[in-house]
């Protein structure tokens, strides 16, 4: 089977704390290296304790976040080389469930 989406050590950390001068004290790090391959045609599931960084993951997927370090590949092509606008350029779409929302989200 074809990769559908592929991740290459995806880093997410977020700032926390500020010094004086405004720049960061610390990082959480909510995804930490985080490698995995989906093939087309077929359900992918991510299962795991809450905070464990499975929403954060699933949002730089679709691009909701930016990625500290990494590689997201949607049908062969680099997600974040892609120019916001153009987004259209890759096929297919992508449902998540956020249980927080307890709601399925579509996206394009």
């Amino acid at each position: 089977m074809d990769k559908l989406v592929e991740l290459q050590n995806v880093k997410k950390y977020f700032p926390h704390g500020t010094s004086f001068f405004g720049s960061p004290t610390g990082w959480v790090k909510a995804v930490d290296g985080v490698s995995l391959t989906i093939s087309s045609q077929t359900t992918f599931g991510l299962l795991g304790e809450s905070g464990c960084g499975k929403s954060t993951l699933g949002r730089v997927l679709v691009r909701l976040l930016p990625i500290t370090a990494g590689k997201v590949f949607f049908a062969g092509k680099d997600v974040f080389a892609v120019p916001a606008g153009d987004a259209d350029c890759f096929p297919g779409s992508l449902w998540v469930f956020e249980p927080e929302d307890d709601r399925w989200r579509y996206y394009r």
